[in-house]
């Protein structure tokens, strides 16, 4: 008989123990804001984090080597051999698609083009009011904190010293302005709707960015000033909670305990989004639901916390899915991610 399938949610809240932040295209180092007086991460800030985390999962689990292309595979969903493209073309068998799904409970979990995964991730929302400005500062140059390290350069590296710093000094005089400059177009940029003006604004931008890059080329020693401000960029401040929810599709025991022993590895590194150098942990707690087919409520099994210390998982109906996972290894083929393939495996419980 075939595995019976449930619906589970693991619905609750991340609170940021260091600056989030991350950085979209387009947004100018702002986080998105919706109507509603919120900003959010998008889904796919916890969800990569936990695929790469999953991919740790099946590395310790499964005792064998894996190709370059399932590795890919596996950890981003990518297809490095245009096999998956191929098959487009090909009579779909939803029998097959059931059966790499059985076969490979990552791939189900995570998906790949043309095969949806069954986790879905909230984007993790915050009051607007949450919102720091981070990573804010000035850069030194080491030998004007410290001037006694010239004593271990030579009188042509001190003179060569001199000469970078006076070239690195004028150029940033020169930068200043432009940058300053830039800053204003892209607020104006940002502000306005009409197209026309917006392609003004940034051809103006791309002149401004190009003669800072050749002020940079031309200046003596590195290309980015040592001595230069940091702008800093918009972070979800410490402290900070953020609603959370996983939820799993349609899907066996064995799926949750896939999701709970990606947990269990992600915890040992709760981290996510940019600046990782100095921000991006977290801690997390979830209540954990299970619905089945034909009931009217969702029933609490059980609940997860986590943090850069540990993680808890509490309720008998958590260790019994990690237990049906740890059953159901032998019968999993990582390395399957083609119907084609998937047609050549047993179907379970045959």
């Amino acid at each position: 008989m075939p595995a019976q399938k449930h619906q589970y949610l693991l619905r609750g809240e991340i609170t940021a123990t260091a600056p989030l932040s991350v950085t979209y295209v387009g947004l100018d180092g702002r986080l998105p804001r919706t109507p509603h007086g919120e900003v959010f991460l998008n889904s796919g800030t916890l969800r990569g984090p936990l695929r790469k985390a999953a991919l740790r999962v099946a590395k310790e689990q499964v005792n064998e080597a894996l190709s370059l292309q399932t590795l890919y595979m596996l950890g981003e969903g990518v297809d490095t051999t245009r096999e998956v493209n191929n098959e487009a073309g090909k009579y779909y068998d939803p029998a097959a698609e059931q059966r790499l799904r059985e076969t490979n409970l990552i791939l189900d979990m995570f998906g790949r083009w043309r095969l949806a995964g069954q986790l879905s991730v909230s984007p993790l929302r915050t009051a607007a009011g949450n919102v720091m400005q981070a990573g804010q500062g000035t850069r030194h140059d080491q030998f004007e904190r410290d001037p006694s390290l010239v004593e271990w350069l030579s009188e042509e590296d001190q003179a060569a010293l001199r000469d970078m710093m006076a070239s690195a000094s004028a150029s940033m005089a020169d930068i200043a302005p432009l940058q300053a400059e830039i800053k204003q177009l892209k607020a104006q940029y940002r502000k306005t709707d009409d197209r026309e003006q917006k392609s003004q604004l940034w051809k103006q931008v791309e002149r401004l960015e190009a003669e800072i890059k050749e002020l940079r080329e031309n200046r003596k020693g590195a290309e980015n000033s040592i001595k230069h401000p940091i702008e800093g960029y918009e972070a979800i401040a410490p402290g900070s909670t953020l609603s959370s929810t996983l939820k799993l599709r349609n899907v066996s025991e064995a799926s949750l305990g896939l999701l709970l022993e990606t947990l269990i590895v992600f915890s040992r590194h709760p981290v996510i989004g940019g600046h990782q150098g100095a921000g991006g942990t977290l801690e997390a707690r979830w209540t954990v639901y299970r619905r089945d087919a034909g009931s009217l409520q969702a029933e609490e099994i059980g609940e997860v916390a986590l943090d850069e210390l540990g993680i808890q998982l509490i309720g008998d109906a958590l260790e019994a899915a990690r237990e049906a996972f740890r059953a159901a290894i032998p019968t999993q083929d990582l390395s399957c991610y083609l119907l084609e393939q998937a047609m050549q495996k047993a179907p379970r419980g045959r």
